[in-house]
């Protein structure tokens, strides 16, 4: 299965120029296999020469791993032209699964995940930076059928239940009696419900003048 990155890029015209920042042990043979431009390897490495540069910027997969979030994305707004387009996509810790499963939530599972968002976050990054958020929109990490994502909002609270114990065993224990879902006797880990809106996408504008 495709990251959103890929899918991202696959479905973009063949006539875009397309240039990247991208980290890793081998940054340019991974970005350049889609046919992206490396221009540096961090935000803070890119050259002066790139500033007001481009209509469109991107932060796919990439705001949960700055220590400075708000740096991180003055960084990134200083490529953007006037007029031009910030996309940025992250968790989102006003949705349910953030609130319900507190500090269980699965997008903290990793050690590299550094920082979370907040729509209150970005009414901040209005307030510090020329940029004006014109939408935001819900999203999953991973697009899945009706059924899966039903299934995926049973674990979740399935497991909830099971790690709070006391009163929350009823509601546990009542969806074990579902043939379908007996199985979940056996989850004892978080699980990674990345087809639930857990996520969302900040479409932001940099003002003309």
């Amino acid at each position: 299965m495709q990251k959103p990155r890929e899918e991202f890029l696959d479905n973009l015209p063949t006539h875009w120029h397309k240039f990247g920042v991208e980290g890793g042990i081998q940054p340019a043979k991974s970005a350049g296999a889609k046919g992206v431009n490396v221009i540096a390897d961090r935000l803070q490495d890119i050259d002066s020469k790139w500033h007001h540069c481009f209509d469109v910027v991107t932060m796919f997969d990439v705001f949960e791993h700055l220590i400075n979030p708000l740096e991180g994305i003055k960084q990134a707004e200083y490529l953007l032209k006037p007029g031009g387009v910030m996309l940025i996509s992250t968790g989102d810790m006003n949705a349910w699964t953030w609130r319900w499963f507190k500090g269980n939530h699965w997008y903290l599972q990793t050690p590299l995940h550094l920082s979370f968002a907040t729509r209150q976050f970005f009414d901040y990054v209005e307030k510090k930076l020329p940029l004006k958020v014109k939408s935001v929109y819900q999203i999953p990490h991973q697009l899945g059928s009706s059924r899966e994502v039903w299934d995926e909002r049973v674990k979740a609270v399935y497991y909830e239940c099971w790690q709070r114990g006391g009163f929350w065993r009823l509601p546990q224990r009542a969806i074990l009696s579902i043939p379908q879902y007996s199985h979940l006797k056996h989850l004892t880990s978080v699980p990674w419900t990345m087809k639930l809106g857990d996520h969302f996408l900040v479409i932001c504008l940099k003002p003309i003048f």
